[in-house]
């Protein structure tokens, strides 16, 4: 990693201090859905894999794919944190080398200054258990399931760095988002797979400062993202959960968001979004632009990341989303898989102007 100047220092804690402040009272509300999995008929949907059989290595499309978490945590300590988990196993790179790469995070949501993150690679990695279900291990981290049968019963991911120490167990208890409608969509003339759980109960600890900080399982959950196939060398990509008024989460609605240039078929922006207590799910356009000057520049790989957005869900509300850090970007050096991985506030907008406190993640490559 490039060391940072004393000027850009400087320039990072004044933005980290602004952005403290932007997320001062923000009245977010983090509830997990737990109706289960299969509540909303998963069954009726003409999805075209088994989401079961994803989790598992008798799928070859499954091989060399990304699972994928964000915890929203309220702590025992009355604080509320984000911690990102990503396994990327058997990823090709130059040569037809086969490389296994993990990363991690954890911020504090309500004091930004505090973050840390690293990004890791490896030859060798176990990624399935003997009965072929995920099992990604390597010394101080693993993304693994919590049964070695039962794919989608639930997740457990930790890590064991100086500065990023975790472990959490999420279960499978929110009904799936199917991106695109059926969990498939076209990307450069390939195919690309993705389904999402995007509200599990979430239990265990995260450490801050060497103290252990256990997860209120009421107040916490996790989005799990399952990925693979072809994706879009450059996109956006954000996930929103905007409050119901069930304190069990049932009637959040929820928005997995897509953005790319697609260099076959042109501008793609659409949004997945899941709403009420039968999870239903409908695909619809968006328009999306940046929405200020404000940006954010790696001293480390010297990209440049916007950090204010606004997107028009069509037949829905206006997101405003910030971010609130500028450097949530994920990468050590040597690694070649580099994201803006990021804490949005967002205020959504409905017709007739009510407002509603919101929240989300980007993920930009």
């Amino acid at each position: 990693m490039l060391a940072p100047s004393n000027k850009q220092r400087k320039l990072l804690a004044f933005q980290a201090f602004i952005a403290t402040a932007i997320a001062v009272n923000p009245g977010w509300k983090f509830h997990p859905q737990t109706s289960g999995f299969t509540s909303s008929g998963l069954a009726n949907y003409p999805t075209p894999y088994n989401l079961s059989t994803s989790q598992t290595n008798h799928d070859p499309a499954s091989t060399g794919s990304s699972f994928w978490s964000s915890s929203f945590i309220h702590g025992s300590n009355g604080r509320d944190y984000l911690v990102v988990a990503n396994a990327v196993p058997a990823l090709a790179v130059g040569g037809g080398a086969l490389i296994n790469i993990y990363r991690a995070s954890i911020l504090d949501l309500e004091d930004t200054s505090q973050y840390s993150q690293y990004a890791r690679l490896t030859a060798v990695a176990q990624a399935y258990g003997p009965t072929g279900i995920l099992n990604f291990t390597v010394p101080g981290f693993a993304f693994q399931s919590t049964s070695s049968t039962d794919p989608l019963s639930g997740m457990r991911i930790s890590s064991a760095t100086a500065d990023v120490d975790f472990d959490l167990t999420f279960d499978m208890s929110s009904p799936p988002i199917l991106n695109a409608g059926t969990g498939t969509f076209h990307v450069g003339g390939g195919t690309g797979f993705q389904w999402s759980m995007p509200a599990g109960k979430t239990t265990g600890w995260i450490s801050v400062n060497g103290t252990k900080v256990y997860v209120d399982p009421s107040r916490s959950l996790t989005w799990y993202d399952r990925q693979w196939g072809v994706i879009p060398e450059s996109f956006s990509w954000f996930q929103v959960h905007i409050p119901g008024h069930a304190s069990d989460g049932s009637e959040d609605e929820l928005y997995s968001i897509w953005t790319w240039t697609d260099p076959i078929n042109g501008s793609k922006k659409f949004a997945t979004r899941r709403t009420g207590e039968q999870a239903e799910q409908s695909v619809v356009p968006v328009t999306e632009k940046i929405s200020s000057n404000r940006t954010f520049t790696s001293p480390a790989t010297k990209n440049t990341y916007p950090l204010d957005w606004i997107i028009n869900i069509a037949g829905g509300p206006e997101l405003r989303l910030s971010s609130i850090r500028p450097d949530q970007e994920i990468q050590s050096a040597g690694v070649p898989l580099v994201s803006y991985t990021g804490f949005l506030k967002v205020v959504a907008t409905y017709p007739g102007g009510r407002t509603v406190p919101a929240f989300g993640v980007i993920e930009s490559l």
